[in-house]
């Protein structure tokens, strides 16, 4: 079976927008959790920041 692959290249920020723009969406209901938007998006990325940098201590690669 050969899928067909459509590649846009955006060249400008307001191409992109245009896009998002235009999308839609079919269901309302999104699957995050009830919880995900408590927490900004810096104390997310802080403690996300924290996990990456045990996990890269585990393999030994610092």
């Amino acid at each position: 079976m050969l899928l067909n692959f459509n590649i846009y290249v955006l060249k400008t920020k307001r191409e992109i927008e245009v896009i998002g723009n235009k999308h839609f969406f079919s269901n309302v209901e999104t699957p995050s959790r009830n919880y995900a938007f408590i927490k900004s998006d810096n104390e997310k990325i802080e403690n996300i920041k924290a996990y990456c940098q045990l996990i890269i201590e585990e393999l030994g690669l610092i």
